[in-house]
């Protein structure tokens, strides 16, 4: 029953979820993503409270458990998305785009531009939800000891990618608007601008968890056979945040340029062709049977993904530079003074 009614909740705060997602693309197309950041610092505070009284059955009410938490997160998506749209509503900066003036239907042009940007979007996040949950499931099999020290590194690497992934996200906006303002020099400059920033934070991420990774572990449990794997799987995290860090700036700096097929195609290729094949072989040495003796267990999926996304990377980053300089050359801007 407490499962259901987990399930449901979750269910419930999916339009919501939606509706809060149109509201950060839109307030990061026209560079404002503060009001998100509030609110998500505000949810983020409610969160606990809202867990003390929903999951343990304070202030009267019947302790839901796991329920009450997918409960808390509901209430949370809810308050956030309504506060979100009335501050579309009546604040000066969004008001400008007249977002509520007046009503239209759906236009299929407009939409199939939408779509045809947006599922190639998708797919890529979807190749790489199932690359990484497969790589649990597989890591699974090696046991409790295996699977908590993946945990550890998969939540470190997901804290670092954050960091070139809004560095990647803010190239691609202000290089989108150059493009939309007619000035690809202008979006050539927000790239590198981009990719300066965002290398230098990968990099210094990336030795951080090197210098740390004997520290690190500690942190999450008192295990110590979990925290001596998860120390080495660290060493190989700092390795991979290098080529993560790389193509997703390159991804995202070419959705700027309304390019999303390409890096589509080269993520499924990397992730589905190479990451997987290479890290079950590398981790268990088979498929369906019990792990050979020899494999390299956890590391070896980390390897065959940090692979992967080298792959990825390399690719990407050639892509970008061949859109950006193909930009330039259709869209020539007069330098001043010359006519």
């Amino acid at each position: 029953a407490k499962v259901r009614l987990y399930l449901i909740t979750r269910a419930g705060s999916a339009p919501a979820s939606m509706a809060m997602r149109v509201f950060t693309s839109f307030s990061s197309g026209i560079g404002r993503p503060r009001p998100v950041m509030v609110l998500s610092l505000v949810g983020l505070c409610l969160k606990a409270p809202l867990n003390w009284v929903f999951m343990f059955g304070n202030l009267g009410l019947p302790a839901l458990g796991a329920a009450g938490c997918g409960l808390s997160t509901a209430v949370i998506t809810w308050l956030s998305v309504m506060t979100a749209w009335y501050w579309c509503w009546r604040w000066p900066d969004y008001r400008a785009y007249g977002v509520f003036e007046r009503w239209d239907w759906p236009r299929a042009a407009p939409l199939g531009e939408l779509l045809k940007l947006g599922l190639p979007i998708g797919a890529t996040f979807l190749v790489d939800v199932t690359a990484f949950t497969f790589m649990a499931l597989f890591i699974a099999r090696l046991g409790p000891t295996a699977s908590a020290a993946h945990q550890i590194a998969a939540n470190l690497a997901v804290l670092c990618f954050m960091v070139p992934t809004a560095v990647g996200h803010a190239g691609g906006v202000l290089s989108g608007q150059a493009l939309g303002a007619g000035n690809p020099r202008e979006a050539l400059r927000a790239g590198l601008r981009a990719w300066a920033m965002g290398l230098v934070c990968t990099l210094a991420l990336s030795l951080a968890l090197w210098l740390s990774h004997d520290l690190l572990p500690a942190h999450y449990t008192d295990d110590m056979s979990v925290r001596q794997m998860a120390s080495h799987l660290i060493l190989l995290v700092a390795a991979y945040h290098l080529a993560d860090g790389v193509q997703t700036l390159a991804v995202s700096l070419l959705r700027g340029y309304k390019e999303a097929t390409v890096p589509m195609a080269v993520y499924v290729f990397a992730q589905w062709g190479i990451g997987l094949p290479l890290g079950i072989w590398l981790g268990l040495g088979t498929l369906t049977g019990p792990p050979e003796a020899g494999a390299l267990g956890p590391a070896g999926f980390w390897i065959g993904n940090a692979t992967a996304l080298g792959v990825a990377a390399v690719a990407v980053a050639i892509y970008w530079l061949m859109v950006a300089r193909k930009k330039l050359q259709e869209l020539v801007i007069p330098e001043p003074g010359l006519g």
